[in-house]
């Protein structure tokens, strides 16, 4: 799993808008709750393999197989914050079609 970043041009637009509309965005998968130091933080986790889409609009993107929303939204007494960061996973393979080690 590796983060995707701005910097990855139209790929993390796109899937930034696939997470953020009602009509595309999966179900959470996984939620998780911490509290401590005045604060509870609650993680949410989406994502989907379902990205036939995202592999014709980027067949570069050799091996790209999910996209995962990871959303923390943090609550203390006097502010609430939220954050969404973007991963992808491919698969790798080196020329020989095994993966490395």
């Amino acid at each position: 799993m590796l983060s995707l970043k701005g910097n990855q041009g139209n790929l993390h637009k796109d899937v930034t808008l696939f997470f953020e509309s009602e009509n595309t965005c999966p179900v959470v998968g996984y939620e998780s709750y911490d509290g401590g130091h005045g604060r509870i933080e609650t993680r949410t986790v989406r994502a989907t393999s379902a990205i036939g889409w995202l592999q014709e609009l980027y067949p570069h993107w050799t091996g790209l197989k999910s996209i995962v929303a990871v959303t923390a939204k943090r609550e203390s007494k006097d502010r609430t914050t939220e954050e969404t960061r973007y991963c992808y996973h491919r698969s790798y393979r080196n020329r020989a079609g095994s993966r490395p080690h």
